[in-house]
């Protein structure tokens, strides 16, 4: 299936375990008024119906499609790694992440490929503006970058640029972005054991330091799983709500290893000094020590463990299906991450795929440029 035309997008789905969802997603996909030139579904290992739905709702499309299965659900960053090598083999020119979770306004992908930076050269990637159910901007992952003691380095767009012309961006979230591929060659694929937070954040910022990266806030998705904007509000009282969310010791590793891929990325990436590190590794102790319902001294090992890892370098990812076993481990954390230790010696994607052909193109419907 290999694509001559470089300007071809693939919209790339990653789901997991919502088989439900999909038939929606991707019909808001193929309903673009700029026609999207392949679907790609990147079934994450999820336990459902999802390949067998995926590849039914596809059927009912307009376009061409592919549904592929992940060895294991290595989060968002094996994902995006699996897809993008995939995209690359294919020879298409660009890459729009949408997600199971993803409502796509019918004109998005118009609006981001109609944009003038589209056809600059030094063009990397578009983001479209992600707004919650009631419209209104969600502050996700689209932002500069700026050292902070008490923050990380990532810093949104405020509000209000999202009612300006397009935004520079140094990094940016998968979610609503289209991500010119060529580019992609030049900054490197997703790093695929990046598992948990941070993931985008280090492969868009490599990719944003190649080119110009922009948000085009007329260009909406929705993001359809619950989350409301003023979830994220900046004031006090915010702030201490936020610092006070210790989650379960099972789903701990979230925020273990986004402390510790905080420190990979911003350690080689030069924003993140020694005392940075100190200072995110010692706030996340002392909230474990205070706010923590269970298992407080625990939570304060792990959160250490994975501040001398960032900082080293080094990545050692134990299956998030294991953490329920972390409280009663009696060995080291350091030994129980060699214990349950995720390898990554074998390819992302399992041999099972499912292709599709494009119905015949409706004549209503644009042709994909």
């Amino acid at each position: 299936m290999q694509q001559s035309v470089r300007t071809n997008v693939v919209a790339v789905v990653l789901t997991f375990n919502r088989a439900e969802r999909l038939a929606g997603v991707i019909a808001a996909i193929d309903a673009q008024s700029r026609r999207i030139d392949h679907i790609l579904v990147v079934n994450n290992a999820s336990s459902d119906s999802t390949h067998e739905l995926a590849t039914a709702a596809i059927e009912k499309a307009a376009a061409s499609g592919t549904v592929v299965e992940a060895r294991r659900n290595g989060g968002s960053a094996e994902g995006y790694y699996a897809a993008l090598e995939w995209s690359q083999k294919q020879g298409f020119g660009w890459a729009w992440f949408v997600e199971d979770d993803l409502l796509p306004a019918s004109d998005a992908l118009e609006r981001l490929l109609d944009d003038t930076r589209a056809s600059q050269s030094d063009t990397v990637a578009l983001a479209s503006a992600v707004h919650d159910v009631e419209g209104t901007p969600l502050l996700v992952p689209r932002g500069c970058l700026r050292p902070r003691l008490l923050g990380t380095p990532c810093i949104p767009i405020p509000a209000r640029d999202y009612g300006s012309d397009a935004v520079r961006l140094e990094y940016f979230g998968f979610l609503g972005s289209l991500v010119k591929i060529e580019a992609v060659h030049r900054s490197g694929l997703p790093r695929r054991d990046m598992l948990g937070w941070i993931d985008d954040v280090d492969f868009s910022s490599r990719l944003a330091r190649t080119g110009s990266a922009w948000l085009v806030p007329a260009s909406v998705v929705v993001h359809d799983d619950g989350t409301l904007a003023d979830e994220f509000g900046a004031g006090i009282i915010d702030r201490i709500r936020r610092l006070r969310s210790e989650p379960p010791i099972e789903t701990l590793w979230r925020n273990a290893y986004g402390l510790r891929n905080l420190l990979v990325w911003g350690r080689a990436f030069g924003i993140v000094q020694r005392r940075h590190a100190v200072a995110y590794v010692t706030l996340l102790v002392l909230r474990a020590l205070a706010f923590a319902r269970d298992h407080r001294v625990l939570r304060a090992r792990i959160y250490l463990r994975m501040g001398l890892d960032g900082w080293s370098g080094r990545i050692r990812n134990a299956s998030p299906e294991s953490w329920s076993e972390i409280a009663g481990h009696r060995g080291s954390i350091a030994s129980f991450l060699e214990e349950h230790r995720m390898t990554y010696d074998q390819p992302a994607l399992a041999e099972k795929v499912t292709e599709v052909d494009a119905a015949p193109a409706s004549t209503s419907r644009p042709e994909g440029r």
